[in-house]
């Protein structure tokens, strides 16, 4: 395979799934003004946020359960979303899908 080849299997299913019925119900009248290939990459950066904050939420109760401890659990999820790579989670890649996972 070349890199041409590899870019077409670069994506986790789910997100382009998503993009598109995230585009199709919730975004339909932006996709009037904005036209439906940039309301699916607004779908894809909201899918995206979400799936971040909701890793971050299971992160915590994770935190919780397993140290039995507020501060620590909590500064656990912080530290999730605090460092420099995280913005990768809140673009239209699938990172923070699989976080989620």
């Amino acid at each position: 395979l070349s890199y041409e080849d590899e870019r077409h299997y670069a994506f986790f299913p789910g997100l382009p799934l998503l993009m598109r019925a995230v585009a199709a119900t919730a975004l339909r009248p932006a996709a009037a003004l904005l036209g439906p290939r940039a309301a699916c990459l607004l779908a894809g950066v909201l899918v995206s946020n979400a799936a971040h904050v909701a890793a971050a939420a299971v992160l915590l109760r994770l935190g919780r359960a397993v140290l039995k401890d507020e501060v620590r659990a909590l500064r656990a999820a912080l530290l999730f979303c605090l460092p420099a790579s995280s913005v990768f989670h809140s673009a239209c890649y699938t990172e923070s899908l699989f976080c989620l996972l």
